[in-house]
């Protein structure tokens, strides 16, 4: 060990030698073909052959997988490790900041974000398994939309493919088989034709699914009689989706195209099956002990989603046009049996009819002005809702009311190139008149008219190799429809759950700061939600509880991120480091309660290219305790999953299987409110194992450019 400096010592000057001999060997190159330009004449061009032997030299360039862009920040996919792991759906997961968790896509400290694929928003999820992850191009991430998205829409995913100029029939055939405690299988079926102008294209969906779920809970209400309630819940829900996709494009030139995209969905009988056990203490002796059967059937009539659009190009404008149309309709019937050791049995039957529909517009211009680009638009969406709950045995009053919401938002956008960096400013006027009717009757304080004005600016400028984008922008937070429900409904003799047509929208501010540096990128942000929307429970009678939402006078939040994605050889590893941190006291009946400590979220992904067509994957997601709104999230989850796959018949045949939620996670929460302290533990069978085939024969992106219109209405609904 004592020679080792001096090795190291002797590496270091060869190196240096054959470093100096290149440069050498170079400058004679360069001397000598200069000296051949100087013995030139004006009619001659003389030569000299000149050979010179260079050793072999290594030329490295770094091409970041991260990429700053005016509105977000960037991943680069295609030629990445990241375009072998499958799908949408599995590339998403490993993208900083993004968690997905059984299905539901979600952005740190920013909720559900909108998804775009090649500007098209999506409404299905299943979409995402469409498309093959080395089909992808790159996708970015908006964590502070500007004015041309909705006031509410605090996140945008967006997806951009590689064009492939193929033509003719393509299919793609997916088979997928899930086994937990219950088996699950999804059919699928995704076809295009394109020829010259036109593209059609489509895909017929079917997934039978079997969930099950089991919650403990501890309720103590602080009434004239400490009441404590201990719950034992299993459910188990067996349901069948049914979806048939159609839609033509025709692009008349480069300039102008046309189409329309029709989503049809058939929801059978969805059938849950919910056993309660409760045991019930009145100042601490013994009341009741309960044990409820419930059998829930949800009927589905055909829901209907049209889009249509128009977006062309004439001169230096462009012009985007798109109408949506969407209507649907539910019933839920619930009977319930109570079987009483100590008091009275009960038989509660219920039933619940909703029907929805929806209109909407978005017109959009650009144009070029002084070196940028000036964007304005304007937006309507109608809403229609009826909902009517019918209450059979009079434990609770039956009730019916209609919700007519108009919204007229214009909007204006701006961007330019600056001496320091890309500018974007932008400002949005929503005008939203809402109605409320209960029994046909209009009730008057219950309505409501509003006009608010949503500002956006955000900068994003270049130190060197440091990307920085700092922005600020104005959002809201509409409560959807159930939340504004003034129904009552039964969940049992000790439950009762209802909306609030009262409540006002959240009004909020966001500031955050993102950079990239090579492959690391981080974040930070703060926000103030006011008027914030919240889970609420209070007394309602002398033992029971009526759980609903209020709004909370302000709620602030702290967020930072810092992301690692190295490329080590075969291996690629991305670590994902997040905290936020709310500042918000909670006054009840039971105390004060300070909800500030923090909550870390830690995610790495690893994914590994063994060649020859396999890869496989080893992700794990972790969230600590810590507090949200008026929640104390109680347990620590760790959720790890694997996947290994592989590729046949040049890429066409893929055989994937894969493994979720290895450790089965549990997660538990305690909720403080008037009156009120809930604490809840809960598990469902998130533990399963996979296995995918799928085969892809001439499949190519259709074309179709509709960005669709009143997308946070549909959300809503």
């Amino acid at each position: 060990m004592k020679d080792l400096p001096n090795t190291l010592i002797s590496i270091h000057k060869s190196n240096m030698k054959r470093i100096l001999s290149v440069l050498i060997l170079i400058s004679l190159q360069l001397v000598s073909t200069f000296a051949q330009v100087l013995h030139q004449d004006s009619t001659t061009v003389v030569t000299r052959p000149d050979s010179i032997m260079l050793n072999e030299v290594t030329i490295k360039g770094y091409r970041p997988s991260y990429k700053m862009t005016p509105e977000g920040l960037s991943t680069r996919i295609e030629g990445t490790v990241l375009s072998k792991l499958g799908n949408v759906n599995d590339v998403l997961s490993t993208i900083p900041s993004i968690v997905k968790e059984r299905g539901r896509i979600e952005v740190f400290g920013k909720g559900v974000p909108l998804i775009y694929i090649n500007g098209r928003k999506i409404y299905d999820m299943t979409e995402l398994d469409q498309i093959k992850s080395e089909d992808i191009k790159d996708i970015e991430l908006i964590t502070s939309p500007g004015a041309k998205y909705a006031s509410t829409v605090k996140a945008v995913i967006k997806i951009r493919t590689i064009r492939k100029r193929k033509g003719g029939l393509g299919f793609d055939v997916r088979s997928s088989y899930y086994q937990s405690e219950n088996s699950d299988i999804v059919e699928q079926l995704n076809w295009n034709y394109q020829h010259k102008k036109i593209d059609v294209f489509g895909s017929l969906y079917y997934k039978m699914e079997n969930q099950c779920w089991n919650t403990s809970t501890y309720q103590t209400l602080y009434a004239d009689t400490l009441w404590s309630l201990h719950f034992e819940q299993r459910s188990r829900t067996k349901a069948q989706h049914f979806k048939m996709m159609n839609g033509v494009n025709y692009a008349f030139n480069g300039s102008h195209s046309i189409g329309f995209h029709y989503t049809l969905t058939l929801r059978p009988h969805t059938i849950n099956n919910n056993t309660i056990k409760s045991n019930i203490l009145a100042d601490k002796q013994e009341y009741d002990d309960i044990n409820n059967q419930i059998h829930d059937n949800e009927s589905y009539n055909p829901a209907h989603l049209l889009n249509i659009y128009y977006k062309g190009k004439i001169k230096d404008t462009e012009i985007d046009f798109n109408g949506d149309y969407l209507f649907n309709k539910s019933e839920d019937r619930v009977n319930r049996m109570e079987n009483s050791l100590y008091q009275d049995s009960r038989y509660v039957s219920s039933d619940n009819l909703t029907r929805n529909e929806l209109f909407a517009a978005r017109l959009l211009f650009g144009h070029p002005l002084l070196k940028g680009k000036l964007t304005i638009g304007c937006e309507y969406t109608y809403t229609l809702r009826d909902n009517q709950y019918v209450s059979y045995n009079n434990f609770i009053p039956s009730s019916a009311n209609r919700i007519k919401e108009q919204h007229a938002t214009p909007f204006i956008a701006y961007s330019k190139d600056v001496y320091i960096g890309d500018l974007t400013v932008g400002l949005r006027y929503e005008y939203v008149k809402y109605d409320y009717f209960d029994d046909d009757a209009h009730q008057n304080n219950q309505n409501h008219t509003f006009h608010n004005i949503f500002p956006h600016a955000s900068l994003t400028s270049r130190l060197g190799k440091l990307r920085l984008n700092l922005s600020y922008s104005a959002k809201t937070l509409r409560p959807n429809y159930q939340q504004l429900s003034g129904n009552i409904s039964y969940a049992n003799r000790y439950n009762l759950q209802s909306g609030n047509p009262l409540l006002k929208y959240e009004k909020i501010h966001d500031i955050s700061l993102t950079g990239t540096w090579k492959f690391l990128q981080f974040s930070f942000g703060y926000n103030n939600r006011i008027d914030a929307i919240i889970y609420w429970a209070r007394q309602y009678g002398s033992h029971s509880e009526l759980t609903s939402y209020i709004n909370f006078p302000s709620l602030k939040n702290l967020n930072a991120s810092i992301s690692l994605s190295p490329t080590l050889s075969r291996w690629s590893p991305i670590l994902d480091i997040a905290i936020r941190k709310q500042i918000m006291s909670v006054q009840t009946d039971n105390g004060n309660f300070h909800m500030g400590q923090p909550v870390w979220q830690f995610k790495l992904d690893n994914t590994f290219d063994m060649g020859k067509g396999w890869m496989s994957s080893i992700n794990m997601w972790m969230r600590t305790k810590g507090n949200w709104e008026n929640y104390y999230w109680s347990r620590n989850i760790l959720s790890i999953d694997f996947s290994l796959s592989k590729s046949l018949l040049k890429d066409k045949l893929k055989i994937q299987f894969q493994a979720f939620d290895l450790l089965r996670m549990k997660k538990g929460a305690i909720l403080h409110s008037d009156f009120i302290e809930s604490t809840q533990i809960s598990w469902t069978d998130n533990r399963e194992i996979a296995l995918t085939i799928r085969y892809i024969f001439n499949l190519h992106n259709n074309r179709y450019k509709g960005t669709g219109a009143g997308n946070e209405e549909k959300g809503r609904l």
